[in-house]
């Protein structure tokens, strides 16, 4: 089984937003956790076709957030997230956003599964 855990550094007591995608022949295992147990979504499908998503939802960040990715029938997973910071014209973080495409298989498509979390300091 192939296993990867990324730590989401998005500022506590942010707003976000999630919306993952998978379209794996095999099983795929994502779950995004927080500080005091808290679970946004724990999610599995084996399935190639992508639609519905995952998971897809919004909430507010904790400290301590992880995102982990399994896929029992693979031995490997491939793919780095990308993280980005935006900012305002007073050079101050307001938004955030962590993109992450991953591989599982040896087509290298990187389309197995897909997550996107975008953040903000403040609603509305």
């Amino acid at each position: 089984m192939a296993v990867q855990t990324w730590d989401i550094e998005i500022p506590e007591n942010w707003f976000f937003m999630y919306h993952v995608v998978t379209q794996a022949e095999w099983e795929v295992h994502i779950k995004l956790t927080g500080a005091n147990d808290k679970v946004y979504f724990d999610e599995k499908r084996s399935k190639s076709h992508i639609e519905p998503p995952l998971a897809t939802g919004f909430a507010w960040s904790t400290k301590d957030m992880k995102l982990t990715v399994e896929v029992p029938g693979s031995k490997i997973i491939r793919g780095t997230p990308h993280v980005e910071f935006h900012y305002n014209d007073d050079q101050k973080k307001v938004g955030w956003q962590w993109i992450y495409s991953m591989e599982a298989g040896e087509d290298q498509d990187y389309n197995d599964a897909s997550v996107v979390i975008v953040g903000w300091k403040s609603k509305g």
